[in-house]
């Protein structure tokens, strides 16, 4: 077993409007990506990986999770793989945003983190048991019925460092090689951390829209904008 963890004028000048955060996070996926084609060319050396990793490059929002997915269960030979996000309201609980079983697309789920392998991933890093997971935690139930032996799970971070989800590959076997798995989950993890992260803003973007248009639909009394410049 091997564990390791490592618009209003009162807003603040440093705020930035939705747009522009998705602006900004549209940016850093082009950089992730062209650091990830860098990463690969310098170290990768197996043509599979390679060809694997590449392919993420050429979809976004749920496509690219399922494509991220299915990729990462060839390259490490698992059974399972997931990306999931916190419940809103809900800091305890995850949603799956997408799920690869046996070969599969398989139905998104939800759970609590307490006593299970993806709560070290988000207090702490990257976990990685080759085998032993439900030894590890035995109030996971799931681990048991599923007959999960090997569990690796790394957290997505947004462009602030806080986490935002998690992407965690699970087999009935026992895990090979855990550097090369650690390697290939950070490196997916950080384009998944991205797209993630830039889906979330487009959520934000879109509810600020909506409340603002409903406000603007109902509203009885005079309405006046004024722009940077003061100008009504």
């Amino acid at each position: 077993m091997q564990s390791a963890g490592t618009p209003s004028e009162t807003a603040s000048d440093s705020a930035l409007a939705p747009a522009d955060e998705l602006s900004l996070l549209r940016s850093r996926v082009q950089r992730l990506e062209a650091e990830l084609e860098s990463r690969l060319d310098a170290s990768s050396h197996d043509s599979m990986e390679l060809e694997a990793a590449r392919a993420l490059l050429a979809f976004t929002g749920k496509t690219f999770f399922r494509s991220l997915l299915e990729h990462l269960c060839t390259a490490l030979h698992t059974e399972y793989a997931f990306v999931a996000e916190p419940v809103e309201g809900q800091p305890t609980r995850v949603r799956a945003l997408a799920v690869h079983v046996d070969g599969a697309e398989g139905e998104p789920f939800e759970y609590a983190l307490s006593g299970t392998p993806c709560e070290q991933v988000w207090s702490e890093d990257l976990c990685v048991y080759t085998s032993g997971v439900q030894e590890a935690y035995p109030e996971d139930t799931c681990l048991k019925r599923m007959g999960i032996i090997g569990y690796a799970g790394v957290p997505l971070r947004a462009s602030d460092g806080h986490v935002i989800g998690h992407l965690a590959v699970m087999a009935r076997h026992p895990l090979q090689h855990a550097c090369r798995t650690e390697v290939l989950l950070r490196i997916f993890a950080a384009r998944a951390a991205a797209e993630l992260d830039r889906l979330q803003a487009e959520e934000r973007l879109r509810r600020s829209e909506t409340l603002l248009r409903s406000i603007l639909d109902h509203s009885v009394s005079s309405i006046y904008v004024k722009d940077l410049d003061g100008r009504y």
